[in-house]
């Protein structure tokens, strides 16, 4: 072989050589720390798990422990165990946000594959089979090679990029866990935002297109359009036949009565939707169907929302009680929901004008929410050390409202300090908490104590002894010991301020 021709052989080895050791050692590095634990559980050296849920759910199917399955998107996603427990049934929750029914049917058959699931708890309402048969979110990447027994499916994750840099983050420590009980779900940091009065205000235009829906409702349903009827058949009905041993539980989530109010071509596939997995239920024995579409105290309440289709905790503990039950009434009974379905009837019945967005009263549970929300918000403010104005003027207004309808001195005394703590730098805005301290606190005598600390501070721009001494006296003739002691003090240093903190 000629000189030059070896030459060129050695460069080609070489450079052969060197990529394949890249590969290898990129391989090598993502298979030994493995950010979402695919092919082995990483132990107590690196407890947690990662919160991107598609990568994540197929090494909890592969390695943890289960017999039933809970598979829907983020409407599902805070039913955990502990809510299923008296049943004796051991859930893993698989869900994943703004998923659709192609990549549940990818969950169901990644963990039947597994040989575990006994059961298979689905949500399910017509947007997440609407999409077609392979209704991908485009905005979250979806790797269903991990879902799926592929030769390329190692390949595809250790050689991935975006794999290397969540790997480094494993090896170096800065990588994001959260508890199992975390991987999924979001009411803990959600839990003050339900019936808040910016989402309820936003109703107000949807009360006047409520009639026409309601119209709708009192019509037949449409006919179920091809791509989603396919949707229905490869992702839904071809698992029924396939695993008859599996008890798969499906339900329609509860969605506030307002949620899609004028769109009446959506309602009508929505009903006819509704008809056709009433037929599934009626055909396959392995199939149980639950109808929360009806469920009385929580369609029809706006203040156990977040927005139309995310309700509170308490509903999602309602919903795992049922789903247990077999006698429970809001299992679907085939042949009677196929003869009238009680979600057009009821939602036909629907007095919408009792609601508080469209003029009803003003709920105690919308106020109370109101008030967490709002001092969430403030407190995270204050902790960046930042100003907000606009966030306490609307804080003062809702709170007023508050306040005045509930009386709860916790709500009061929150309101007042606000108003003194220097949010803002206005004095405007302390003029405005002054005001609605001399409203709120006349008869509280913890109230009045916290006043007159104000009031006595000298560093507080509205600083009076006068009106200071004064609250004092109010709220020790009212019984407030701490201000007795205080106005006991006094008398021995006349000059003294305030006491400091306490009371009762």
């Amino acid at each position: 072989m000629p000189a030059d021709a070896q030459k060129t052989m050695l460069i080609f080895l070489l450079a052969s050589g060197g990529f394949l050791a890249v590969v290898l050692g990129i391989m090598g590095f993502n298979y030994v720390y493995d950010p979402f634990q695919f092919y082995r559980l990483h132990g107590d050296a690196s407890p947690g798990f990662s919160q991107n849920e598609r990568y994540q759910n197929p090494g909890l199917l592969r390695h943890l422990e289960y017999d039933s399955i809970v598979v829907g998107s983020s409407i599902s996603q805070n039913f955990s165990p502990q809510m299923f427990a008296p049943t004796g049934w051991r859930l893993l929750n698989v869900t994943a946000s703004g998923s659709g029914s192609y990549l549940h049917r990818l969950i169901i058959d990644a963990a039947l594959s597994q040989g575990k699931a006994k059961r298979v708890l689905r949500e399910l309402r017509y947007g997440n089979f609407s999409g077609g048969v392979k209704d991908v979110n485009q905005e979250q990447a979806l790797p269903d090679f991990l879902y799926q027994g592929t030769l390329e499916r190692p390949f595809q994750y250790l050689l991935s990029i975006d794999l290397l840099g969540k790997s480094w983050s494993v090896a170096t420590g800065t990588d994001d866990r959260v508890p199992l009980e975390l991987v999924h779900a979001w009411y803990p940091q959600h839990k003050f935002k339900f019936g808040t009065l910016h989402y309820l205000r936003g109703y107000k235009i949807k009360c006047r297109g409520f009639d026409p829906l309601q119209e709708a409702a009192k019509a037949e349903a449409g006919r179920l359009d091809a791509g989603t009827a396919q949707a229905l058949w490869q992702n839904l009905e071809e698992q029924l036949q396939q695993f008859p041993e599996v008890e798969f539980i499906a339900y329609y989530p509860p969605i506030f009565y307002l949620h899609g109010y004028g769109d009446r071509a959506a309602f009508r596939n929505r009903v006819a939707f509704r008809r056709a997995t009433f037929e599934l239920a009626k055909k396959y024995p392995n199939f149980l169907l639950y109808d929360f579409s009806i469920l009385a105290d929580v369609v029809d309440n706006p203040y156990r929302f977040k927005d139309p289709l995310h309700f509170d905790l308490e509903t999602q503990v309602v919903l795992a009680r049922e789903l247990s039950d077999p006698e429970s009434i809001y299992r679907v009974v085939p042949d009677v929901w196929l003869a009238e379905d009680p979600y057009p009837k009821k939602l036909a019945a629907f007095d919408v004008s009792r609601l508080a967005p469209c003029g009803g009263p003003i709920g105690r549970h919308q106020l109370e929410n109101d008030y967490q929300e709002l001092f969430r918000q403030a407190e995270e403010i204050r902790r960046r050390g930042e100003r907000d104005p606009l966030l306490l003027r609307r804080g003062l207004s809702y709170l007023r409202e508050a306040a005045r309808n509930i009386g709860e001195l916790r709500m009061v005394m929150a309101l007042g300090m606000a108003s003194f703590d220097g949010w803002g730098g206005e004095s405007d805005l302390e003029a405005a908490g002054e005001i609605f301290l001399d409203e709120a606190f006349e008869g509280h005598p913890s109230g009045l104590l916290y006043r007159a600390w104000i009031l006595l501070n000298p560093e507080y721009s509205g600083h009076d002894r006068a009106a200071g001494l004064q609250a004092l006296r109010r709220s020790a003739r009212l019984g407030n010991l701490q201000a007795r002691r205080e106005l006991a003090a006094m008398r021995h240093s006349p000059r003294s301020g305030s006491g400091g903190q306490g009371g009762d």
